[in-house]
């Protein structure tokens, strides 16, 4: 449960690991060896400008291609397009200033063998005199963990996907039952590692119900909420004063983080204000660490302050992943961004048609670094082709026979 101290190098080697597998199943396309497929790649102006539309035309020469053809820039997807009258193109503005390694691929047609085109290199000339204008921020997470830009949506231009934790600010909170009138609270910390996760973090107490999305910055200033703003960790324990009346008791960090907590005492006021009014009331939190039975909210009002965490009786969220798309408006700007729930432990996403249906698809690559049992996935977020994308789909385990074997 230690933060990780790993270097990014692990990320890059797991990505590396799971790169060959990715490329498998995205070539994997079945052969037929009955005829052949030429396949050639053109330009609709060589040099280009940058951020000038560029037509790129492959033109399959066989007696009638079904197929779909993928555009490369280098190992990078550009777009897939179905063939028509031996003509498959985009129209596209990825391409940054500079030389590009382009090619095409056909495939999908199980009547002609696959082929791969000429490599046409391509140069992107910047715009003499340009200048840089002034656009509008998009809020992203602190530090995205990894980013891929491809065209989602078929509309020639660049759009972006990210991972990170969406619940940014995890919670714990206990219902009272009846509104009561509380002297202090009291918590407790975890003692095996990790205390000083719980460092910077908000104490609310109210009458009014806290929403799931509720966060510091809209509860702070709440009318009938009390909120206390703690900057030092508890070691083990820390009291809090709140001499204030409320039902409802949230601990809630102010930045991304596990929130672990061995144990919260609310005692009351007058001839209550030594008895523990939280003891074995109902409690929730943001999310549950999977795997470990006293992981639950229910264990920070079980009476319990024993802070190990292999004890039993320490709370603990997880981190929950989303992949953020943006689809981009060839101005600079973008859509609002729509979030993808993916598993815990993402590292690394890539682009790619995994599918073999003709659009872009997302795949990221899990994997726990700090656990020895962690088995390596691949979630595949198939692509619908309008820039939308369906419930991820977990691969079995990753590490592939030709890294393994002895043989290669």
């Amino acid at each position: 449960m230690s933060a990780d101290k790993r270097p990014c190098f692990f990320k890059q080697f797991f990505l590396m690991a799971a790169l060959p597998c990715l490329l498998a199943a995205q070539n994997a396309v079945p052969l037929s060896t009955s005829q052949t497929t030429t396949i050639t790649l053109g330009s609709s102006a060589n040099p280009s400008t940058f951020g000038a539309p560029l037509t790129l035309t492959a033109s399959v020469t066989n007696s009638s291609p079904t197929g779909h053809v993928t555009f490369f820039d280098g190992v990078n997807i550009l777009a897939i397009k179905p063939v028509s009258s031996g003509i498959s193109s985009i129209s596209t503005t990825l391409l940054s200033a500079g030389s590009h390694k382009l090619t095409a691929y056909y495939r999908d047609d199980t009547n002609f063998q696959v082929s791969t085109s000429n490599a046409l290199t391509q140069s992107v000339k910047a715009n003499a005199g340009g200048a840089l204008v002034a656009q509008s921020p998009i809020a992203l997470p602190s530090s995205p963990s990894s980013e891929a830009v491809g065209d989602f949506n078929g509309d020639g231009k660049a759009d972006l996907a990210y991972f990170d934790t969406l619940n940014v600010r995890p919670w714990w909170q206990v219902d009272l039952g009846v509104s009561s009138s509380i002297g202090s609270i009291v918590v407790w910390n975890r003692t095996d590692c990790c205390g000083d996760r719980l460092t910077n973090y908000w104490v609310f107490v109210s009458d009014t119900p806290f929403a799931p999305t509720d966060t510091p910055d809209t509860l702070q200033n709440r009318a009938g909420t009390f909120a206390g703003l703690q900057t030092f960790q508890p070691n083990p324990s820390t009291t809090i004063p709140v001499n204030a009346a409320g039902r409802y008791v949230r601990v809630q960090l102010s930045s991304a983080n596990y929130l672990s907590l061995a144990e919260v005492q609310v005692f009351g006021m007058g001839t209550q204000a030594g008895t523990n009014l939280a003891l074995g009331k109902a409690a929730s939190q943001s999310s549950t660490l999977p795997g470990y039975p006293g992981a639950v909210a229910a264990s920070a009002v079980d009476g319990n302050t024993d802070g190990n965490f292999l004890d039993g009786s320490v709370t603990t969220t997880m981190s929950v992943y989303v992949v953020t798309v943006l689809l981009g408006k060839g101005d600079g700007t973008f859509q609002p961004p729509v979030n993808y729930a993916i598993g815990p432990d993402a590292q690394s996403i890539a682009t790619g048609d995994f599918n073999q249906d003709g659009n872009t698809d997302l795949a990221v690559f899990r994997f726990n670094l700090g656990a020895s049992t962690s088995t390596p996935t691949v979630s595949i977020l198939p692509g619908n082709g309008d820039g939308t994308f369906r419930s991820p789909i977990d691969s079995p385990p990753v590490i592939c026979s030709v890294l393994l074997s002895p043989t290669h």
